[in-house]
């Protein structure tokens, strides 16, 4: 019977880790909301009681029992917004005991790298429709992590297995720990490139700028010298910008062809300056 199922699963604990904060704060507001109409709601639909840190009934200590709760329980979110310490403390406890834990983050967020490559759900807890999507998308990991072949993945228990691969004494089992480490540390190129794009500051720095403008303000350099490095920083500008929307190759090589422009430039505007 359907009743029958939901006051037997309701039994099974989900537990919260997350930013807490204290009382009055934005973060305890965010948090609060979170857990009322996001978390809460598809822990119930699943049949979890879902608990939160702050709000273990039973006396003891805090940090023990919140130990016992990401070791015990069948179900664990936890929402990395804001990469609080804490937060990333009990989740990595979590992914050492290959158990399930279903990841939330603020949309718009970065995610850290070590977490990057598992699945996290994005949400923004002001927009219904993603809180909706959030909700659609716990449910879906919820039962497929209740499966009984399910394996959770993590960065810790693919690192263990990776060294478990390399260790072997078989040569197809210790080259596929070689390729899959190859593998990693292209993913951790890849990502670092991508996080260097995304700032256009770290590409085109503003000193750089600064300097070559201090350079152009000196009385002996032509107007139009002057227009066409302002034109060039102007292209950079609009390439670092496109870059960090969405990468590609062809806008890699205009942007190390502007940036040679320039320098070639300021050597040209150098070359009649006095230091």
């Amino acid at each position: 019977m359907p009743g029958k199922k939901k006051v037997e699963g309701i039994n099974k604990n989900c537990f919260v880790i997350t930013p807490i904060g204290e009382e009055g704060t934005e973060i305890r507001k965010r948090s609060d909301q979170v857990l009322k109409h996001v978390i809460s709601p598809v822990a119930h639909e699943c049949g979890y009681k879902p608990i939160r840190a702050d709000k273990i009934p039973e006396p003891g200590i805090i940090t023990s029992q919140i130990i016992q709760h990401i070791a015990e329980d069948p179900m664990v979110v936890a929402d990395l917004s804001g990469r609080n310490a804490n937060v990333f403390y009990e989740l990595a406890l979590r992914h050492a005991l290959k158990m399930p834990v279903i990841q939330l983050i603020g949309k718009g967020e970065k995610i850290p790298f070590d977490v990057a490559s598992t699945r996290i759900i994005a949400l923004d807890h002001t927009d219904l429709d993603s809180v909706e999507e959030a909700k659609k998308e716990m449910v879906k990991q919820i039962k497929a992590a209740e499966k009984p072949n399910f394996q959770p993945e993590s960065p810790i228990s693919v690192a263990i297995e990776l060294k478990s691969l390399q260790s072997s004494e078989l040569p197809q089992d210790k080259l596929l720990g070689d390729l899959l480490s190859s593998l990693q540390d292209i993913q951790k190129s890849v990502y670092k490139c991508e996080r260097k794009l995304s700032n256009p500051t770290e590409i085109l720095p503003p000193e750089y700028i600064a300097h070559v403008t201090r350079r152009l303000n000196k009385e002996r350099i032509q107007p139009s010298v002057i227009r066409a490095v302002v034109h060039i920083i102007t292209e950079l500008e609009d390439i670092t910008s496109a870059l960090a929307k969405k990468p590609s190759a062809q806008l890699r090589e205009r942007l190390n062809m502007a940036r040679k422009r320039l320098d070639e430039m300021s050597h040209y505007v150098m070359r009649d300056i006095e230091p």
